[in-house]
């Protein structure tokens, strides 16, 4: 999808999730259509993501759908990640500020709610705005390889049964090593 900051069709589906820690606030919106279905709390669990997916295939027209998710914390990442597996290319993330800029240009700045923020959310991806997820599985991979081999000498320090003194075990592991005469 080659749509990043260009502005959406009016035909497509634009669905503006506002995170929560127990629901999440989703509005389904077209231009053509005005809202798709009236604005919804889903559950942050995998029922809640099989209900949006349903609800998605039922409102889509065949246009790749957009989804727009302010970014908050920890508490948007297993969205934006099943959503990106189920409709690829389809996630744009907004950060919070992102969000309260555009409730501002709304006229609603002072006053968040989980629909003003569907709201702007709405508004900014219509612009074709937001950052595209990119598929970081090889970064965790090679992150978890780096972990893995940053605590290997900690592992053998640890396993060469050391609960004294720092010096002794320092001792204990080097002669075991066979660096001790170096």
């Amino acid at each position: 999808m080659g749509l990043l900051h260009e502005a959406l069709p009016a035909s497509t589906l634009v669905i503006a999730i506002d995170p929560g820690k127990v629901s999440n606030g989703v509005w389904l919106s077209s231009s053509a259509g005005g809202k798709v279905v009236e604005p919804l709390s889903l559950p942050v669990l995998r029922p809640g993501l099989e209900a949006l997916q349903r609800l998605v295939l039922e409102h889509s027209d065949g246009t790749d759908p957009v989804f727009a998710i302010e970014a908050t914390g920890g508490l948007h990442h297993v969205w934006v990640r099943e959503l990106d597996q189920r409709f690829p290319g389809s996630v744009r993330v907004f950060a919070s500020s992102e969000t309260a800029a555009a409730r501002a240009q709304l006229g609603s700045r002072r006053f968040k709610t989980d629909d003003r923020d569907c709201a702007a959310l709405t508004y900014l991806a219509r612009q074709g705005q937001g950052r595209l997820v990119i598929d970081r599985t090889e970064d965790a991979l090679a992150a978890a390889v780096r972990h893995r081999r940053a605590w290997s000498p900690s592992a053998r320090w640890l396993s060469s049964g050391c609960t004294t003194s720092s010096t002794r075990c320092a001792r204990a592991y080097l002669r075991r090593s066979g660096m001790a005469g170096r």
